[in-house]
């Protein structure tokens, strides 16, 4: 489906539809380790595709896929990755 990609493309049901899709298949713990395996060797493009993701949950559209997201905890891999890599960047600071 053409620009089912493009969030601002909501003039059809079927390319949301489709785009909620792709973004719950690209969520969770298999989100999270396709993300590790692609990005993984680099630490800020695999932030980065964290952070990308977390977009994704903003503009989920349809119920359903609303619903999906939270019953299946869809997101808490990526919160907890993405406090994983914020807290390992902690340095200590004397003042």
């Amino acid at each position: 489906m053409r620009y089912h990609w493009n969030d601002e493309a909501c003039e059809f049901a079927s390319a949301y539809i489709l785009r909620d899709a792709d973004k719950l298949d690209g969520l969770g713990e298999i989100g999270l380790e396709r993300s590790r395996i692609y990005k993984g060797d680099n630490l800020a493009e695999f932030f980065m595709d964290i952070r990308l993701r977390y977009e994704w949950i903003y503009h989920i559209k349809t119920d359903t896929a609303k619903r999906l997201f939270a019953e299946h905890h869809l997101g808490e891999p990526f919160e907890t990755e993405r406090a994983k890599i914020l807290n390992a960047a902690i340095e200590p600071v004397e003042l």
